[in-house]
C-alpha cells in the first residue's frame, strides 16, 4: 500500500490524481499530481533468505504485489541471493528509505504451494530454526541458483525419436 496517502494508493497509475491534503488551517485542499509527480508506491514483502538471522525473513520492496511462494533475487551484503516471497503487502517495521528493492522476479516459474510453505513454517517453529534456512534446506538445488529454471517438458510435449 502506498505510504504517502491511502487515496493515492488505488490511483497510482492514473494520469492525474486528486489528493486530499490537510493544511495547517484544518481545511482540505485539492492537490493535482501528474503521473510523474506521484510518490513511488512500493509494496513491501517479507522474503525468506538463507541467512542465520532470528527468523530468516527480510523486508524488501517491489513496485507490484508478488504472489507468495515466488522465487526472487535480492541484494544481501554486497551479493545477490535467492529468496522466496513469504509474505506480501506488509507494513515495514523499519524506515522505508533503508529497505532495498527486489532485483529480479521469476514470474514465469510457478510459485511454491501454500501447503509447502505452511509445512516449512511449522518446521521452523517446531525446531526453533530460522524460516529462511529451513526453506533453503528443503529446496532442490536448481531453485537455490540465481538463474531462471528451465521447466521440464511433459511427456505429451516431447517428440518421439522413433
Amino acid at each position: 500500500m502506498c505510504q504517502e496517502n491511502r487515496i493515492v494508493s488505488n490511483l497510482c497509475h492514473a494520469c492525474i490524481v486528486l489528493r486530499l491534503n490537510l493544511s495547517s488551517e484544518n481545511s482540505f485542499r485539492l492537490l493535482k499530481y501528474a503521473k510523474n509527480d506521484l510518490p513511488a508506491c512500493m509494496i513491501y514483502h517479507r522474503i525468506a533468505v538463507n541467512v542465520p538471522l532470528s527468523d530468516g525473513l527480510l523486508t524488501y520492496s517491489h513496485s507490484e504485489p508478488l504472489p507468495q511462494g515466488t522465487r526472487v533475487l535480492v541484494p544481501f551484503r554486497n551479493k545477490t541471493v535467492v529468496g522466496i516471497v513469504w509474505e506480501t503487502d506488509i507494513a515495514p517495521d523499519m524506515d522505508a528509505a533503508r529497505i532495498l528493492s527486489i532485483q529480479t522476479t521469476f514470474l514465469d516459474e510457478p510459485p511454491l504451494p501454500e501447503s509447502w510453505r505452511d509445512l516449512l513454517s511449522f518446521t521452523s517453529r517446531y525446531y526453533h530454526y530460522p524460516t529462511g534456512q529451513a526453506v533453503f534446506a528443503a529446496l532442490p538445488q536448481g531453485l537455490k541458483e540465481t538463474r531462471a529454471v528451465e521447466m521440464p517438458q511433459s511427456s505429451k510435449d516431447r517428440k518421439s525419436v522413433v
